[in-house]
């Protein structure tokens, strides 16, 4: 079979990693039944590693694993899939410097979050100083360079300060910086698919009422020039992981849905 989905853990969200959500092998099993192929896909940044990587290297990453699996395994057709924080890494790859890439045939964006406003609703007044601090090490060409573990802490359990991730100065100001995301540019290239979970714990308060979801969903539709697939959707009684089964067939079925009509 030529055709392919291509999931990376990375793309699962930060910190995780092979087979973290639970509708994986479901998903693979409709998949493989339509003719599909799902690859689940471990890219530098997986689990810890995401504090000094970027989302430039983490399209560079994919676009190997799609040139690879194109060229030596057949794969014609490629769509890409991210969870949570992920959508950043598929939105990248689909939007900036997209004729530049092996080109995909779609993305699926599930649950997609903003870091920016889990670090704005988390850190305390406090911890917020250590932003200044990255931004002044990037405007000093000190991206590269780690910032201290104190500007982590608000990121670990209060039991285990030690799971605090390394961050470079550079991948704290492009997760956490406002005017960083704001300042870029996109240009959608391939048909976007949205999944938004009606319980998802991680959107900020401004998100969780079912009537904000749907206004954003709207919002993405016309910000999306033609490109926001009318198969997007709030996902009834799903957390952010989509623990609830009937939530996971609900989720599969438009997967499986939207596949078949892009090719």
């Amino acid at each position: 079979m030529n055709r392919l989905l291509l999931l990376d853990n990375r793309l699962c969200g930060l910190t995780d990693g092979l087979g973290s959500l639970p509708y994986l092998p479901s998903l693979s099993q409709a998949l493989e039944e339509i003719g599909w192929t799902f690859v689940d896909l471990q890219l530098s940044s997986s689990h810890q590693q995401y504090g000094f990587h970027s989302l430039e290297s983490d399209a560079v990453d994919i676009g190997s694993a799609v040139k690879f699996l194109r060229d030596a395994r057949g794969k014609d057709t490629v769509v890409l899939m991210g969870h949570s924080t992920g959508c950043q890494d598929a939105m990248w790859y689909a939007t900036v410097k997209a004729d530049t890439r092996p080109a995909i045939a779609a993305a699926i964006l599930q649950a997609p979050v903003s870091d920016v406003e889990l670090y704005e609703e988390m850190a305390a007044a406090n911890e917020r100083q250590w932003l200044d601090v990255a931004r002044k090490m990037v405007q000093d060409g000190k991206g590269d360079e780690f910032l201290p573990r104190a500007a982590l802490l608000w990121m670990a359990p209060p039991t285990a300060p030690m799971l605090a991730p390394p961050f470079t100065a550079y991948r704290y100001t492009s997760l956490f910086d406002r005017r960083w995301v704001q300042g870029i540019h996109k240009e959608y290239r391939p048909e976007l698919m949205q999944h938004l979970p009606c319980r998802d714990e991680s959107y900020p308060a401004s998100l969780r009422t079912h009537d904000a979801k749907i206004s954003l969903l709207e919002k993405w539709q016309q910000a999306g020039q033609g490109k926001i697939s009318p198969m997007s959707q709030i996902l009834l009684k799903a957390n952010h992981r989509v623990d609830s089964l009937t939530a996971q067939n609900v989720l599969i079925q438009t997967i499986v849905k939207f596949v078949v009509s892009i090719v």
